[in-house]
C-alpha cells in the first residue's frame, strides 16, 4: 500500500488506524528535507515513527528509484502457469488433442496438484522473443508459445506474463500421436487486449 502527500491530506486519523502497528514503513522522497516533511504530515495524523536507519541514495540522479524485489514461486503459482499454458494449447489446437489421455498427468497437476514423474514447470533464463536480453524488452505484454520439437515426444509450452519471467511447461511427456508441427505463439497487449500471432524468424537472420 502506498500514499501520496495529497492522499494524506485528505485522510482522517481513523482511516489510518490499521497502519499503527509494527509494520516496516519506508518514506521515499527526492531529499531528506522532503522525507522529513512527509514524516511530520503522517505524525499529524497520529502515526509516529521509530527510525531504524536511512536508505543510501534510494533515488538516482536520473530520477529512478533503486529497489530490490523478492518473490516466492510456490506450487499454486506453478499450477496456475501450467493452466494458462494448457488452455493456450486448447485455444490454438482445439479440444480434440487436449482431451487425449496423454495429457492426464498435466491435468492432474493443474486440478489437484498431483506431481507427474518429473516437474512439469520450470524457469528459463533465455527469452522467448528474438533479440531480447535480460535488460532489453520489446514489450510488456504477455507472451505464449507452444511447440512439439522434432525428434521429441514431448509437447512443450512457454509462458511469460508481462514479458518478464519465462516459464517452460511440459504439457505432455511421451505423446503417442503422429508428429505434427504445433509451433505457434501469441502476444497479448495488456492495454488494448489484442492478441497477435508471433512470426518465427530464422536464427541465421539474427547473425
Amino acid at each position: 500500500m502506498w500514499f501520496t502527500i495529497s492522499d494524506l491530506s485528505l485522510k482522517k486519523a481513523d482511516d489510518l488506524a490499521e497502519y499503527r502497528n509494527e509494520t516496516e514503513t519506508q518514506i521515499i522522497g527526492p531529499s531528506w528535507k522532503a522525507c522529513e516533511h512527509v514524516r511530520k504530515r503522517i505524525e499529524a495524523l497520529g502515526i509516529c515513527f521509530t527510525e531504524h536507519g536511512r536508505l543510501d541514495k534510494p533515488i538516482t540522479d536520473s530520477g529512478q528509484m533503486l529497489t530490490s524485489v523478492q518473490c516466492t514461486v510456490d506450487s499454486v503459482i506453478l499450477r496456475g502457469i501450467a493452466k494458462i499454458a494448457f488452455e493456450y494449447l486448447v485455444y490454438v489446437q482445439g479440444a480434440d488433442i487436449a482431451l487425449l489421455e496423454d495429457f492426464d498427468p498435466i491435468r492432474g497437476f493443474i486440478r489437484h496438484g498431483h506431481n507427474p514423474a518429473s516437474t512439469p514447470v520450470w524457469l528459463r533464463r533465455d527469452r522467448i522473443l528474438a533479440g531480447e536480453t535480460s535488460a532489453i524488452r520489446c514489450t510488456r505484454g504477455h507472451v505464449l508459445t507452444v511447440q512439439w520439437p522434432a525428434l521429441s515426444d514431448d509437447i512443450m509450452a512457454r509462458v511469460s506474463l508481462f514479458n518478464d519471467a519465462v516459464y517452460e511447461i511440459r504439457l505432455c511427456h511421451g505423446f503417442a500421436g503422429i508428429w505434427r508441427d504445433l509451433r505457434t505463439g501469441h502476444h497479448l497487449d495488456i492495454e488494448s487486449g489484442e492478441a497477435t500471432r508471433l512470426q518465427a524468424v530464422s536464427a541465421t537472420l539474427l547473425i
